[in-house]
Protein backbone atom coordinates (compact mmCIF):
# COMPACT_ATOMS: atom_id res chain seq x y z
CA UNK A 1 0.00 0.00 0.00
CA UNK A 2 2.55 2.11 0.63
CA UNK A 3 4.50 1.84 -2.75
CA UNK A 4 1.34 2.19 -4.48
CA UNK A 5 1.34 5.82 -2.83
CA UNK A 6 4.52 6.22 -4.43
CA UNK A 7 6.79 5.65 -1.54
CA UNK A 8 9.62 3.37 -2.82
CA UNK A 9 12.49 3.52 0.40
CA UNK A 10 11.72 1.34 3.31
CA UNK A 11 11.99 4.83 5.63
CA UNK A 12 9.42 6.18 4.02
CA UNK A 13 7.54 2.96 4.10
CA UNK A 14 7.73 2.56 8.45
CA UNK A 15 6.83 6.22 8.34
CA UNK A 16 3.45 5.80 6.24
CA UNK A 17 2.98 2.36 8.14
CA UNK A 18 3.12 4.17 11.59
CA UNK A 19 0.71 7.11 10.49
CA UNK A 20 -1.74 4.21 9.27
CA UNK A 21 -1.18 2.87 13.07
CA UNK A 22 -2.16 6.21 14.24
CA UNK A 23 -5.19 6.57 12.47
CA UNK A 24 -6.39 3.34 13.24
CA UNK A 25 -5.75 3.17 16.62
CA UNK A 26 -7.14 6.10 16.96
CA UNK A 27 -10.39 5.57 15.03
CA UNK A 28 -14.01 3.75 15.93
CA UNK A 29 -14.10 0.36 14.21
CA UNK A 30 -17.78 0.58 13.72
CA UNK A 31 -18.53 3.90 12.81
CA UNK A 32 -15.37 5.58 11.62
CA UNK A 33 -14.82 8.23 13.59
CA UNK A 34 -12.36 8.74 16.43
CA UNK A 35 -12.85 6.73 19.73
CA UNK A 36 -12.16 8.30 22.68
CA UNK A 37 -8.70 7.97 22.36
CA UNK A 38 -8.56 9.77 19.04
CA UNK A 39 -11.57 12.29 20.83
CA UNK A 40 -8.96 13.76 22.98
CA UNK A 41 -6.09 14.55 20.75
CA UNK A 42 -8.47 16.39 18.07
CA UNK A 43 -10.52 17.79 20.36
CA UNK A 44 -7.33 19.19 22.34
CA UNK A 45 -6.26 20.76 18.59
CA UNK A 46 -9.15 22.11 17.62
CA UNK A 47 -9.00 24.16 20.87
CA UNK A 48 -5.66 25.08 20.94
CA UNK A 49 -6.42 26.40 17.11
CA UNK A 50 -8.81 28.59 18.26
CA UNK A 51 -7.59 30.25 21.12
CA UNK A 52 -10.22 33.16 21.21
CA UNK A 53 -13.02 31.16 20.62
CA UNK A 54 -15.10 29.48 23.72
CA UNK A 55 -15.80 25.94 23.19
CA UNK A 56 -18.12 23.13 24.57
CA UNK A 57 -17.74 19.66 25.12
CA UNK A 58 -20.58 17.25 25.54
CA UNK A 59 -21.29 13.79 25.89
CA UNK A 60 -24.55 12.16 24.25
CA UNK A 61 -26.28 9.15 25.49
CA UNK A 62 -29.04 6.90 23.61
CA UNK A 63 -31.50 6.08 25.98
CA UNK A 64 -33.44 3.04 23.69
CA UNK A 65 -30.44 1.63 22.58
CA UNK A 66 -30.75 -1.67 24.99
CA UNK A 67 -34.55 -1.78 23.97
CA UNK A 68 -33.61 -1.59 20.04
CA UNK A 69 -31.03 -4.38 20.66
CA UNK A 70 -33.48 -6.66 22.27
CA UNK A 71 -36.85 -5.97 19.95
CA UNK A 72 -34.77 -5.46 16.53
CA UNK A 73 -31.42 -7.06 16.55
CA UNK A 74 -27.77 -5.72 17.37
CA UNK A 75 -27.06 -5.18 13.50
CA UNK A 76 -30.23 -2.88 13.72
CA UNK A 77 -28.27 -0.97 17.11
CA UNK A 78 -25.03 -0.93 14.51
CA UNK A 79 -26.89 0.75 11.82
CA UNK A 80 -28.05 3.54 14.23
CA UNK A 81 -25.06 4.36 15.92
CA UNK A 82 -23.61 4.49 12.69
CA UNK A 83 -26.06 6.93 11.71
CA UNK A 84 -25.79 8.72 14.91
CA UNK A 85 -22.05 9.04 14.16
CA UNK A 86 -22.52 10.92 11.29
CA UNK A 87 -25.27 13.31 12.29
CA UNK A 88 -22.57 13.80 15.62
CA UNK A 89 -19.65 14.46 12.91
CA UNK A 90 -21.73 16.91 10.89
CA UNK A 91 -22.63 18.90 13.46
CA UNK A 92 -19.77 19.39 15.56
CA UNK A 93 -18.35 19.66 12.29
CA UNK A 94 -20.49 22.58 10.95
CA UNK A 95 -18.77 24.22 14.70
CA UNK A 96 -15.16 24.49 14.33
CA UNK A 97 -15.49 20.86 16.20
CA UNK A 98 -15.32 16.92 16.14
CA UNK A 99 -17.14 14.51 17.34
CA UNK A 100 -15.99 10.91 18.69
CA UNK A 101 -17.50 7.48 20.11
CA UNK A 102 -17.06 6.49 23.94
CA UNK A 103 -18.13 3.54 24.34
CA UNK A 104 -21.71 1.83 23.02
CA UNK A 105 -24.17 4.48 22.65
CA UNK A 106 -22.50 6.93 24.02
CA UNK A 107 -20.67 10.19 21.77
CA UNK A 108 -18.37 12.99 22.34
CA UNK A 109 -18.34 16.03 21.09
CA UNK A 110 -16.20 19.24 20.68
CA UNK A 111 -17.86 22.19 19.27
CA UNK A 112 -17.72 26.40 19.64
CA UNK A 113 -19.94 27.39 22.03
CA UNK A 114 -22.62 29.68 21.17
CA UNK A 115 -26.14 30.35 22.40
CA UNK A 116 -27.87 29.64 19.69
CA UNK A 117 -25.90 26.42 19.23
CA UNK A 118 -26.90 25.12 22.47
CA UNK A 119 -30.60 25.97 21.61
CA UNK A 120 -30.02 24.00 18.62
CA UNK A 121 -28.91 21.00 20.65
CA UNK A 122 -32.86 19.39 20.65
CA UNK A 123 -32.56 18.82 17.22
CA UNK A 124 -29.70 16.12 17.71
CA UNK A 125 -31.36 14.42 20.57
CA UNK A 126 -34.20 12.77 18.67
CA UNK A 127 -33.88 10.39 15.82
CA UNK A 128 -36.68 8.88 13.63
CA UNK A 129 -35.14 5.15 13.17
CA UNK A 130 -38.48 4.25 10.72
CA UNK A 131 -35.86 3.81 8.23
CA UNK A 132 -34.35 0.75 9.88
CA UNK A 133 -37.88 -0.52 11.12
CA UNK A 134 -38.23 0.79 14.23
CA UNK A 135 -41.29 2.10 15.25
CA UNK A 136 -40.49 4.48 17.74
CA UNK A 137 -37.81 7.55 17.87
CA UNK A 138 -34.04 7.27 19.37
CA UNK A 139 -33.54 9.72 21.75
CA UNK A 140 -30.28 10.69 23.62
CA UNK A 141 -29.47 12.72 26.84
CA UNK A 142 -26.50 15.30 26.87
CA UNK A 143 -24.67 16.33 29.22
CA UNK A 144 -22.61 19.79 28.26
CA UNK A 145 -19.51 21.57 30.16
CA UNK A 146 -18.38 24.95 28.84
CA UNK A 147 -14.80 25.62 28.60
CA UNK A 148 -15.04 29.17 29.33
CA UNK A 149 -11.58 29.24 31.23
CA UNK A 150 -9.72 26.81 29.68
CA UNK A 151 -8.23 25.56 32.81
CA UNK A 152 -9.42 21.64 32.19
CA UNK A 153 -8.05 18.90 30.32
CA UNK A 154 -10.64 16.85 27.64
CA UNK A 155 -10.41 14.70 30.16
CA UNK A 156 -11.77 16.33 32.57
CA UNK A 157 -14.47 18.03 30.66
CA UNK A 158 -15.14 14.91 29.38
CA UNK A 159 -15.60 13.40 32.65
CA UNK A 160 -17.98 16.67 34.03
CA UNK A 161 -20.24 16.44 30.93
CA UNK A 162 -20.75 12.59 31.45
CA UNK A 163 -21.76 13.65 35.15
CA UNK A 164 -24.13 16.19 34.16
CA UNK A 165 -25.44 13.99 31.53
CA UNK A 166 -26.13 11.51 34.66
CA UNK A 167 -28.49 14.30 36.48
CA UNK A 168 -30.53 13.60 33.76
CA UNK A 169 -32.96 9.97 33.92
CA UNK A 170 -34.60 8.80 30.65
CA UNK A 171 -38.08 10.35 32.15
CA UNK A 172 -36.78 13.99 32.17
CA UNK A 173 -38.45 16.25 29.66
CA UNK A 174 -35.23 18.18 28.87
CA UNK A 175 -32.52 16.52 26.29
CA UNK A 176 -29.71 18.38 27.35
CA UNK A 177 -28.41 19.86 31.00
CA UNK A 178 -25.30 22.55 30.69
CA UNK A 179 -22.75 21.91 33.75
CA UNK A 180 -22.92 25.03 36.01
CA UNK A 181 -21.81 25.23 39.72
CA UNK A 182 -24.87 23.84 41.63
CA UNK A 183 -24.87 20.83 39.29
CA UNK A 184 -21.07 21.12 40.60
CA UNK A 185 -22.21 21.28 44.09
CA UNK A 186 -24.32 18.17 43.72
CA UNK A 187 -21.37 16.18 42.35
CA UNK A 188 -18.90 17.29 45.04
CA UNK A 189 -21.36 16.06 47.73
CA UNK A 190 -22.06 12.58 45.82
CA UNK A 191 -18.54 12.45 45.55
CA UNK A 192 -18.25 13.39 49.54
CA UNK A 193 -20.73 10.69 50.69
CA UNK A 194 -19.67 7.78 48.50
CA UNK A 195 -16.39 8.36 50.16
CA UNK A 196 -17.88 8.23 53.34
CA UNK A 197 -20.57 5.62 53.62
CA UNK A 198 -17.95 2.09 53.72
CA UNK A 199 -16.41 4.44 56.96
CA UNK A 200 -19.53 5.29 58.47
CA UNK A 201 -21.07 1.58 58.09
CA UNK A 202 -18.03 -0.12 59.70
CA UNK A 203 -17.99 3.14 62.39
CA UNK A 204 -21.76 2.14 63.04
CA UNK A 205 -22.77 5.87 61.80
CA UNK A 206 -26.21 4.27 60.51
CA UNK A 207 -28.63 4.11 63.17
CA UNK A 208 -32.23 2.73 63.24
CA UNK A 209 -35.04 4.55 64.25
CA UNK A 210 -38.44 3.33 65.12
CA UNK A 211 -41.55 5.49 63.55
CA UNK A 212 -44.55 4.04 65.48
CA UNK A 213 -47.76 2.89 63.68
CA UNK A 214 -50.90 2.94 65.22
CA UNK A 215 -54.34 1.05 65.29
CA UNK A 216 -56.47 4.23 65.14
CA UNK A 217 -59.32 2.03 66.20
CA UNK A 218 -58.07 0.72 69.28
CA UNK A 219 -55.57 3.88 69.34
CA UNK A 220 -52.55 1.22 70.30
CA UNK A 221 -49.66 0.57 68.65
CA UNK A 222 -49.50 -2.10 66.68
CA UNK A 223 -45.76 -1.57 65.32
CA UNK A 224 -43.38 0.31 63.93
CA UNK A 225 -41.27 1.96 60.74
CA UNK A 226 -37.82 1.20 61.16
CA UNK A 227 -35.93 3.97 59.51
CA UNK A 228 -32.53 4.58 58.94
CA UNK A 229 -30.62 7.61 60.48
CA UNK A 230 -26.83 8.76 59.62
CA UNK A 231 -24.65 10.39 62.47
CA UNK A 232 -20.83 11.24 61.93
CA UNK A 233 -18.90 11.53 64.47
CA UNK A 234 -19.21 15.34 65.22
CA UNK A 235 -22.79 14.35 65.65
CA UNK A 236 -24.17 16.43 62.67
CA UNK A 237 -26.97 14.09 60.75
CA UNK A 238 -27.03 13.57 56.72
CA UNK A 239 -30.44 14.17 55.71
CA UNK A 240 -31.66 10.49 54.16
CA UNK A 241 -32.78 12.99 51.38
CA UNK A 242 -29.14 13.29 50.47
CA UNK A 243 -27.38 9.77 51.06
CA UNK A 244 -30.53 7.72 50.36
CA UNK A 245 -30.25 8.22 46.54
CA UNK A 246 -26.56 8.32 46.42
CA UNK A 247 -26.41 4.53 47.82
CA UNK A 248 -29.70 3.50 45.62
CA UNK A 249 -27.41 4.68 42.60
CA UNK A 250 -24.38 3.00 43.77
CA UNK A 251 -25.82 0.18 45.20
CA UNK A 252 -24.55 0.29 48.53
CA UNK A 253 -27.82 0.63 49.32
CA UNK A 254 -28.01 -3.68 49.66
CA UNK A 255 -25.28 -3.22 52.47
CA UNK A 256 -27.41 -0.79 54.42
CA UNK A 257 -30.68 -2.85 53.96
CA UNK A 258 -28.66 -5.82 55.43
CA UNK A 259 -26.95 -4.29 58.61
CA UNK A 260 -30.30 -2.51 59.29
CA UNK A 261 -32.55 -5.68 59.46
CA UNK A 262 -29.34 -7.20 61.60
CA UNK A 263 -30.35 -3.78 63.65
CA UNK A 264 -33.79 -4.12 63.66
CA UNK A 265 -33.73 -7.72 64.90
CA UNK A 266 -31.59 -7.51 67.85
CA UNK A 267 -33.64 -4.79 68.47
CA UNK A 268 -37.05 -6.75 68.73
CA UNK A 269 -34.70 -9.76 70.34
CA UNK A 270 -33.67 -7.62 73.05
CA UNK A 271 -37.38 -6.22 73.28
CA UNK A 272 -38.37 -10.42 73.64
CA UNK A 273 -35.62 -11.02 76.57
Amino acid sequence: VAIAHGFNKMENCIHYMQDEFHIRFHTDLLTNIPNAEGFYIYAAEKIAANPDATYAIAVAGINELNVINELYGFKVGDLIIKKLANMYSSFAGRHKGVAGRLAGGEFLLCFEYSDDIIKSIHKIASFDCKEFGVAFPATARIGIYIDEDHSKSINSMVSLAQLTKDKLDETSTYSYLIFDEEINKKIALEAFVTAQMYSALANKEFVPYFQPQYNHKTHKMVGAEVLCRWFQDDDKMVSPGIFIPIFEKSGFVKQLDKYMWEKAFATVRNWID
